[in-house]
């Protein structure tokens, strides 16, 4: 059974005040990627209704589906699957430890910890590490590389488990998981009574902002709930007592967010702010993030690279051409739906081996791998995985030598 939830208040702020300012074309479970031809519950389309809040200007779906069964017993990615994530979490972590003067052997905790490249990195910079990963495989397949992870979700029994048994974290990491939390309140609350009074939370996770700058629309899928700014960040950190003590925009994901905070004792001490604060909401508003003007313009551009995009692609198809997509994941998911590319695609193909063999989400297309390209001798590729161009490119410059031909949809 699957359950949907229809949001009628904002999940940050608890305001009614909230607006619909985008809605997209339904969607099934965007990973949902099987080996069967036969459709299920999970090809099931969902709703895209994207909402605003105009108290918090907090960016939501209405609609929440429950993916707990999902991401326990069929969630696949793997962090080191991304290859630029590696490199950017080495750094920025060994950059937060020093900042905030983390000690060695201090206790680090990760929430999401997926395969272990975080804990990893604690464990390079001499820290005691421990991770919290919901995927039973992906916690044994971190657990087999000696990173310890428990196969859990983050909830109040594990919370007890851990101070008892491990003592507080000196630092929490959440990485990319706090978009797919229904009830943010109530895990910052259970981050608060984990967490060492002195100690730091590190949130990053997708933003918005950013990534509609660079046309990334396909991030709106079911298993992400919330899309961050900085101003709704900052009100649902101080509404649970921690104090923002850094942001910073970052490059993966097309877009994200850091941000470091503290737990407060008083709410006095929430009192004063930082002037990089509201510069950073400052440049926020004059974006126009916090209104549905914004989202209506984006909207509008979506639709046009579409047009400009089928144009293409039935000229492509009228010469008697094959045409492939790269690309096998969430947002391919997305794009494929929202484009409405599925009578284009002979097949698609991916890199990672786990999807091969598999049939896409509902339209079920057949999913090889990129090898195929060169054995079936095809000549024109739409790059469903355009945020990795630079990486397609240079694994594929034999394509490009024979005159193969990538298309970006927008």
């Amino acid at each position: 059974m699957i359950k949907i939830k229809k949001k009628t208040f904002c999940p940050v702020c608890a305001s009614k005040k909230i607006s619909k300012v985008l809605k997209l074309k339904d969607i099934p479970f965007a990973d949902n990627f099987s080996k069967s031809l036969i459709k299920t519950k999970h090809d099931k389309l969902y709703p895209i209704h994207i909402m605003l809040c105009a108290s918090c200007s907090h960016l939501f779906l209405n609609h929440f589906i429950d993916h707990n069964n999902y991401y326990k017993n069929k969630f696949s990615y793997k962090t080191q699957v991304t290859q630029e994530l590696k490199k950017h979490f080495d750094n920025e972590i060994k950059i937060i430890l020093n900042e905030n003067k983390v000690v060695r052997n201090s206790f680090c905790l990760d929430i999401g910890s997926n395969d272990g490249t975080i804990l990893s990195i604690f464990k390079k910079n001499k820290m005691e590490f421990l991770g919290i990963e919901p995927s039973i495989k992906i916690a044994n397949y971190a657990n087999r590389k000696g990173l310890k992870t428990l196969n859990c979700f983050f909830d109040n029994k594990i919370v007890n488990k851990i101070k008892s048994k491990y003592g507080r974290p000196k630092v929490i990491t959440s990485t990319y998981t706090f978009a797919n939390i229904e009830n943010t309140k109530n895990f910052l609350k259970n981050i608060k009574n984990l967490i060492h009074p002195k100690g730091i939370f590190v949130i990053e996770t997708g933003y918005h902002p950013r990534q509609m700058e660079n046309n990334m629309f396909d991030y709106f899928y079911h298993e992400h709930f919330s899309y961050f700014c900085f101003k709704s960040l900052k009100i649902l950190l101080n509404n649970s007592g921690f104090k923002v003590i850094k942001v910073k925009v970052t490059e993966p994901k097309s877009g994200s967010i850091i941000v470091v905070s503290k737990k407060v004792e008083t709410i006095c001490d929430l009192k004063s702010s930082y002037k990089f604060e509201k510069k950073f909401m400052v440049k926020e508003k004059k974006i126009g993030i916090y209104t549905s003007l914004f989202y209506k313009k984006f909207h509008k551009k979506i639709i046009n690279y579409k047009k400009k995009l089928h144009l293409h692609l039935n000229s492509l198809k009228k010469r008697g051409e094959r045409i492939v997509g790269y690309g096998a994941s969430h947002s391919s998911t997305l794009l494929l739906h929202q484009f409405e590319l599925n009578k284009f695609f002979d097949f698609l193909v991916d890199d990672n081996k786990i999807k091969h063999k598999t049939f896409s989400p509902n339209y079920k297309i057949p999913v090889l791998s990129s090898s195929e390209i060169y054995k079936q001798k095809i000549k024109t590729v739409v790059l469903l995985a355009w945020n990795k161009k630079k990486y397609i490119l240079k694994k594929h410059k034999k394509f490009l030598s024979q005159q193969g031909n990538f298309i970006l949809p927008f």
